[in-house]
């Protein structure tokens, strides 16, 4: 009868790499959005000398960390076993 459970732990081997592949990018959106909002104090200084580069570069920070976070709900709420 041990073979009855095998596609049973597959599935659930599955279900956990993929919620712990959501946490993962939930962890790395996260930080990377909360960078974005570190370096975004240097956004009116840097709006002030006429350059947008710091500008882009937290809103780039803060859109590819929301994005990551995002795709990591989706995949831990879409494998359920």
């Amino acid at each position: 009868m041990g073979y009855l459970a095998k596609p049973d732990i597959k599935k659930e081997d599955e279900t956990l790499e993929q919620e712990r592949l959501g946490s993962v990018l939930i962890t790395v959106g996260g930080v990377l959005f909360m960078f974005g909002l570190i370096l975004g104090i240097y956004n009116f200084a840097d709006i002030r000398e006429g350059t947008h580069l710091m500008l882009a570069l937290t809103g780039t920070f803060a859109l590819l960390g929301l994005f990551l976070m995002a795709i990591g709900e989706w995949k831990k709420k879409t494998y359920t076993v």
